[in-house]
């Protein structure tokens, strides 16, 4: 949309076109430390079946469809999903033995996720999904659908991203390819690529960052 906006206004009067970051409340990194212990310790005590997590509304231009394939190429591990539904699970194809569908969560800030090895994120399209703000914060690895800004946030080595454009099959595998790649990183490797995620939220996403790309863009000099 920036760059859009960028072309149809260029070489008109006024201030031009500026993007303003949305904002997220990080946890502090001794309180990330903690949930990346807390992480380690649960799966390490739970008997090894996978569990993946993914939260949103669930729709299908959200990717469900692409989960109820990624469910049926891995049948032995769980995906537990989380949000409202826009329509039956039938009709969204989520009927699948290891598809868990829960309520919405009240506030994920708080929600205690380290029961899970790592947060999907399916949509087809998106601005800057907020929901992958907020999961930077709980210290899982994550695989998100190359969509939106999100690259403008995370790098490569901070979470794995599924190229758009896929066949439902093809972004199917992708997926499950990505999970493959998780499940044989060790402990170490997961946990630096969720703290990578975390600074890189943090950096680009904090109250003071929001602040000041608020004032640039309505030429405000805090000084």
């Amino acid at each position: 949309m920036e760059s859009t906006l960028r072309t149809l206004t260029s070489g008109q009067e006024g201030k031009g076109v500026h993007l303003v970051p949305p904002r997220i409340f990080a946890i502090s990194e001794g309180e990330f430390q903690r949930r990346l212990i807390n992480n380690a310790k649960t799966r390490i005590n739970r008997i090894r079946t996978s569990r993946w997590l993914w939260i949103s509304r669930l729709e299908p231009f959200k990717g469900t469809e692409i989960l109820a394939k990624l469910a049926e190429i891995r049948p032995k591990e769980e995906f537990h999903l989380f949000g409202p539904q826009q329509g039956p699970p039938s009709e969204l194809g989520l009927l699948a033995q290891n598809i868990y569908l829960h309520p919405s969560l009240p506030d994920i800030a708080k929600a205690r996720l380290d029961d899970y090895d790592g947060f999907i994120f399916t949509s087809l399209f998106e601005g800057m999904p907020q929901i992958v703000l907020e999961m930077s914060q709980h210290g899982l690895p994550m695989v998100l659908a190359d969509v939106g800004g999100l690259r403008e946030t995370f790098s490569d080595d901070s979470v794995i991203f599924i190229a758009s454009g896929k066949t439902v099959e093809q972004a199917a595998k992708a997926y499950s390819t990505a999970l493959d790649r998780l499940s044989t990183m060790s402990p170490k490797e997961t946990e630096q690529m969720a703290t990578a995620a975390y600074r890189e939220a943090v950096k680009r996403h904090n109250p003071e960052s929001h602040l000041k790309a608020v004032n640039h863009a309505f030429g405000v000099n805090p000084n």
